[in-house]
């Protein structure tokens, strides 16, 4: 028998409650006591869970753009924190996503062969059969007895 899980849903409400604060997945793992790849894996692996911290993020998001418009009219200062908080939000994502799709592996460049016409091919192919032949043919006159030296 193995390890028993710690997805518990109190757990779970943990992270996503931290979520909907506004902290980085990572503050809120720490903060849950899991290990950053553990809720990685969960959203993977458990039903409606990446959609859960997708919302999450999202009501964050929401709710600190509505504090940063409510400071706005007020502090200038209180604004353009906010705003710098939301900036380094979406710059992880943005990295996130980055590294996410660095590891789907990009598709190989046509062969500059590939575009050509039947009669292009047969034509490279004559040219490549008589350059190989005579490139075949001075070997073997150069390796044979009495050949030139």
């Amino acid at each position: 028998m193995g390890r028993p899980t710690k997805a518990t849903e109190a757990r779970v409400e943990v992270y996503l409650n931290a979520l909907r604060l506004g902290v980085s997945r990572e503050a809120a793992a720490a903060y849950a006591e899991i290990n950053r790849t553990t809720a990685l894996r969960w959203m993977g692996t458990k039903p409606g869970f990446r959609a859960q911290v997708e919302k999450a993020e999202a009501d964050a998001q929401v709710r600190l753009v509505g504090q940063i418009a409510q400071a706005a009219s007020k502090d200038w200062r209180a604004a353009s924190d906010l705003l710098g908080l939301i900036e380094r939000r979406a710059e992880r994502a943005a990295a996130r996503q980055v590294r996410a799709s660095a590891d789907v592996p990009a598709a190989p460049a046509p062969h500059p062969l590939d575009g050509l016409s039947p009669l292009e091919q047969a034509q490279r192919e004559a040219a490549w059969a008589a350059t190989l032949g005579a490139e075949a043919a001075a070997r073997v006159a150069a390796a044979s007895p009495g050949g030139p030296a």
